[in-house]
């Protein structure tokens, strides 16, 4: 099958609606890379030490402007950023992830699929 010649217009309009699902995707994916990147750079530079000398049940006043949020434990802080180091770091190996979607060549499609300004956070994803 070549594009588009067997496919129909319907057929070519739901690959394309597809398509621009998937490209939203890719650069929320690129974006939340170099998110997690940057908390285990923190987590690994000095906050951990500090997370580490709270109680799990310290709640963290939540100053962060985002409607709908609320405080936090530190608990659910130590657990959101090993989810985010986890999910963005290639090299890490451990139960809670791997960083199979950060490598370079994952990364590198998700520019091309969305563009690099997308894909750093510039220009905001479609919404869908």
């Amino acid at each position: 099958m070549a594009w588009p010649g067997s496919l129909t217009t319907e057929q070519q309009t739901a690959v394309q609606d597809f398509t621009t699902s998937c490209r939203t995707w890719a650069a929320l994916l690129a974006q939340m890379n170099i998110l997690g990147a940057a908390i285990g750079a923190a987590n690994a530079g000095g906050i951990s030490t500090l997370l580490s000398d709270l109680q799990t049940t310290d709640v963290i006043p939540n100053t962060s402007g985002l409607a709908g949020s609320q405080d936090l434990l530190a608990s659910d802080v130590i657990s959101l950023a090993s989810w985010a180091w986890a999910a963005a770091n290639p090299q890490n190996t451990t139960s809670a992830g791997g960083g199979a979607y950060a490598t370079v060549g994952i990364q590198q499609t998700c520019v091309k699929a969305a563009g690099i300004n997308a894909s750093i956070g510039k220009e905001s994803a479609r919404d869908f």
